[in-house]
């Protein structure tokens, strides 16, 4: 059958070398043509009389193209390559006229297109290129047996203006290269298609390009920390496969259409340890079953016939793991559970460290999940593309944008840090944060709910993965240490933040999932004594002469616990304390200080402990520290106040304003006797009163 969609698209002949001509063909068919089941020929014509034809070879895949040259030292002379094929008869001058006949050659095929007119002279014809470029213009699919001067441009050609073994505005890959001029994509590339033609190729820098076109004969393989950007169309009938690593992970963005499957490989530490990771689907379409039972993707099992795969329950506050068929419930059997849900995440755990790859269809599109009011929700990058997570990061952000769905409190993402075991808070008091593709997250809903969206404006590239930070704000972390577990709480200086509540930048810590050994801090100002803080955010000064932040500890049970601190960039750090009013201990923190403590009951500690914050240069002795602040702490039922000797009376009422006790000068009071609930306490000094609201449980 004659195919009317083999063409030429390209001729070319070099004003300095005659015998670097050069002729381009294309298969414009949605499918293969087999060469050697069926004849076609390229035939030459030179002026108008002789002919030199030749047979073409091998399979032709659909929408691919072939380049012929007449000589490779030539050839490589003029545009600094080998040619991929070579053939002595393509030695057109440019009066010399190119044929394709089909089922024979010129004397026994029919033919199929052409460039010039058969038995004729091409000199002073409107087809005539002679140091020129004849170009096909791109629009045109079918061939045609006689020459159109509407289908062709002919122009004085450079010797970077032609594009041998690539089509106009492209760049091609096969034969383990790029064209033309071995060009791979770069950031540049902004105005051309990639077009994986056959072969794998590796892209190992950032890309921009119009459209990006894989066959089925070839594999486009981007590396971790490498993005692509694409304008127009993603089009996969090959491999598109999309890597990362310990500390990147490579990324794509359409903003046209897409169509095929591609390949995200996520990298995961795994092995002894078992650390377990938050993940999710960056594509559409992923089998649950088919990824659980992937030999490469090693997810661990148990004796108990789980799977290393959960999604979080947001109404019963359980990981519902998928099993094998032979699980109990609230877990699934992964046969039948469909694909892995879009912009959901899941707790997942490898047998040993290696990638996980799904596998599916691109969003091209906004993307929204519907919250669990009042609950935590486990949500998750829909896209296989970095998406800004704060104010910092970008206008577009998923903080800002989903603000009026989160809990006040909690108007930031948790991130689960594998490393130190804890949950990370990001907020606008955070650095630039992107949230990679693939990666899982926490948000606490408020009372109404609501949609969480996300939205491909809020897509970029970056070269490495969410933990990879930049430059903070000055910042003081205290860890808690004990029966090797650690929980941490940050304190950051911000100008123009407040003591008190700073929406968006203050945030409660993760207490889902619930551990009973944690810490964390309480507002500077006293306010809202019920929220426990994983960040707090504090002017550079204050009015008074010393910032006092309360640090609240739940121990769980009795044991040793050791505090340690690390400083960022804080300004003058001999002016940073910790002061244990229990012990009636007070001393300079630093990143080598270690403060190591005794708990001996399981009631809660917070009270006892404070951060102090000079805003004097000199270094401020203790009887002074404690005399800028007064402190009230409970401990086993028993009240304690610090500097009892300058204690003039200690009043304690109920919620309603009733005086229920009044004490003088006494270093602590026993207040067993009252039932549990909230009571203010007022302390005297003798240069001034305090209160302070103390909850009995």
């Amino acid at each position: 059958m004659l195919e009317k969609s083999l063409l030429i698209t390209e001729i070319t002949t070099s004003v300095a070398n005659s015998s670097a001509a050069f002729i381009e063909i294309k298969n414009c068919a949605n499918h293969v043509l087999n060469f050697d089941s069926t004849d076609y020929y390229l035939s030459v014509q030179t002026d108008g009389g002789l002919w030199n034809d030749f047979k073409l070879e091998g399979s032709f895949c659909s929408g691919c193209v072939r380049l012929y040259a007449n000589n490779t030292s030539s050839f490589n002379s003029i545009y600094g390559f080998n040619p991929p094929e070579v053939n002595s008869s393509v030695n057109g001058d440019g009066n010399d006229a190119y044929f394709i006949y089909y089922n024979g050659d010129h004397v026994t095929g029919s033919l199929v297109d052409a460039y010039g007119t058969v038995d004729e002279n091409g000199i002073g014809k409107p087809w005539f290129y002679e140091g020129s470029r004849a170009l096909r213009h791109s629009d045109v699919v079918v061939a045609f047996p006689s020459w159109s001067s509407s289908e062709w441009s002919i122009m004085a050609p450079t010797t970077s203006n032609p594009t041998p073994g690539a089509l106009e505005n492209e760049l091609r890959y096969y034969n383990s290269k790029w064209y033309p001029y071995a060009n791979s994509p770069t950031l540049l590339s902004n105005q051309v298609s990639v077009f994986a033609q056959a072969d794998s190729a590796i892209v190992s820098e950032n890309v921009n390009c119009t459209n990006v076109l894989i066959l089925e004969d070839a594999s486009l393989i981007v590396s971790a920390g490498i993005g692509i950007t694409v304008s127009g169309d993603l089009l996969i009938r090959g491999l598109l496969k999309l890597q990362s690593n310990l500390s990147s992970s490579s990324s794509i963005m359409v903003n046209g259409h897409s169509s095929g499957t591609l390949f995200y490989e996520r990298f995961l530490t795994g092995g002894i340890s078992s650390p377990w990771h938050l993940i999710s689907a960056p594509l559409k379409g992923q089998s649950i079953h088919s990824f659980l039972t992937n030999p490469a993707n090693s997810i661990q099992t148990s004796i108990t016939n789980n799977f290393g795969l959960a999604p979080y329950n947001s109404n019963t506050e359980m990981w519902n793991y998928f099993h094998n068929g032979f699980g109990q419930r609230p877990n699934v059997a992964s046969v039948g559970s469909g694909n892995l849900k879009v912009a959901l995440g899941y707790s997942i755990l490898r047998s040993s460290t290696g990638i996980v790859e799904f596998s599916g269809t691109l969003i091209t599109n906004d993307k929204s999940i519907e919250l669990t009011a009042s609950k935590w929700n486990f949500l998750g990058n829909p896209y296989p593309s970095f998406i800004n997570a704060n104010s910092l990061s970008g206008f577009s952000n998923i903080i800002d944008a989903n603000s009026t769905v989160l809990k006040d409190t909690h108007k930031a993402i948790y991130f689960w840090n594998n490393t130190s075991n804890q949950y990370e808070i990001v907020n606008n008091a955070s650095p630039a944060t992107f949230v990679s593709p693939g990666q899982g997250f926490f948000v606490l809903a408020d009372g109404g709910g609501g949609n969480y969206n996300f939205t491909e404006t809020m897509q970029s590239h970056q070269s490495a993965d969410w933990f990879e930070r930049s430059v903070d704000y000055p910042s003081i972390t205290i860890y808690a240490t004990a029966n090797s577990k650690t929980s941490s709480s940050e304190i950051k200086l911000i100008e123009n933040s407040s003591l008190g509540f700073d929406v968006g930048y203050d945030a409660a810590r993760f207490n889902a999932l619930e551990n009973e050994f944690y810490l964390f801090t309480q507002f500077a100002d006293a306010s809202n004594q019920e929220v426990a803080l994983g960040l707090q955010c504090i002017p550079f000064a204050n009015s008074t002469e010393c910032t006092t932040i309360p640090i609240g500890l739940e121990a769980g049970s009795l044991t040793d616990v050791v505090f340690t601190f690390e400083l960022d960039q804080i300004p003058n750090a001999d002016s940073i304390y910790l002061k244990d009013i229990l012990l009636d201990t007070t001393v300079v923190v630093s990143n080598q200080m270690s403060y190591g403590v005794s708990i001996n009951s399981i009631e809660s500690q917070t009270g006892r402990f404070f951060i102090l914050i000079s805003q004097n240069d000199e270094l401020i002795e203790a009887k002074e520290l404690v005399e800028s602040k007064s402190f009230v702490f409970i401990q086993s039922s028993y009240l304690y106040v610090s500097k009892p000797e300058d204690v003039k009376s200690i009043m304690v009422y109920d919620s309603v304003g009733r005086l229920l006790i009044y004490d003088s000068n006494k270093p602590f009071y026993n207040l067993s006797s009252l039932p549990k609930g909230a009571y203010i306490v007022s302390v005297k000094y003798f240069y001034k009163e305090v209160f302070k609201k103390i909850i009995l449980k």
